[in-house]
């Protein structure tokens, strides 16, 4: 009790940090913790607090942390230890971490940077595996999630890359897709392949916009490929001046 006379002396912001780093009270007895928490922070910080509490009982003791996670029925205190597993599984796990979306109707603003972060892991180390989940998930994704599952699957498996990019819905998965892939191979001088794919594109005004866009990002990209981008620009038939 002596320890909650200072708490009318802290604003929100540092009262929940505060009890965010006290992970290990929060550890012996989260209920008392959370109790706590709702008597002395509103809302929002509430779940910053209760957040960063479990993911540092994750880290000292997962098991018993997920076991109480599964016990959990308040919504919003339900919430934040679903966004702080998350969070964890990024990093240690995050094909966990995608499956965790599995059935939603849109990626949780809460997890919403953490996501692209375990698409980057797990497609960095699993690319096939990582492409068949964001097939099932397709509704979920935005460009930039297809393009970094596109970019990883090309470097690991060029075929496996132009298959996958072929069953991709019409719009902007296809042309995310084609994109990616087309500029890996524009990089690598392969300039058939990156032909082959860009011209899968069957709509002539899509499939123009999307060999620009390759154009830019190649010639001013990193490694000075301006001489690389102009020469395959001309090999579809444009000129670099146009």
């Amino acid at each position: 009790q002596d320890a909650e006379d200072i708490f009318p002396l802290l604003d929100a912001a540092t009262l929940g940090a505060a009890f965010a780093n006290g992970a290990a009270h929060f550890s012996e007895s989260p209920e008392a913790a959370i109790a706590l928490m709702k008597r002395w922070l509103p809302p929002e910080e509430q779940q910053r607090a209760v957040r960063g509490s479990f993911e540092s009982w994750l880290f000292s003791d997962a098991k018993g942390a997920e076991a109480w996670a599964a016990t959990v029925t308040d919504p919003a205190i339900k919430t934040a230890v679903w966004a702080a597993q998350f969070d964890w599984h990024t990093t240690w796990n995050p094909e966990r971490a995608l499956t965790m979306l599995n059935g939603q109707v849109r990626i949780p603003d809460e997890v919403s940077e953490a996501t692209m972060q375990a698409l980057w892991n797990w497609s960095s180390k699993r690319p096939a595996a990582a492409a068949g989940w964001a097939s099932a998930n397709m509704a979920l994704l935005s460009s930039e999630h297809i393009g970094t599952v596109a970019t990883y699957l090309v470097k690991a498996d060029e075929a496996g890359a132009a298959a996958w990019v072929a069953t991709l819905p019409e719009g902007m998965p296809r042309e995310t897709g084609v994109r990616s892939v087309t500029a890996n191979w524009v990089r690598a001088g392969d300039f058939d392949l990156a032909n082959q794919m860009v011209g899968s594109l069957a709509d002539e005004r899509r499939r123009r916009v999307v060999i620009f866009d390759v154009y830019r990002g190649v010639r001013n990209g990193p490694n000075n490929l301006r001489a690389t981008a102009d020469r395959w620009l001309e090999s579809v038939g444009i000129d670099a001046e146009t």
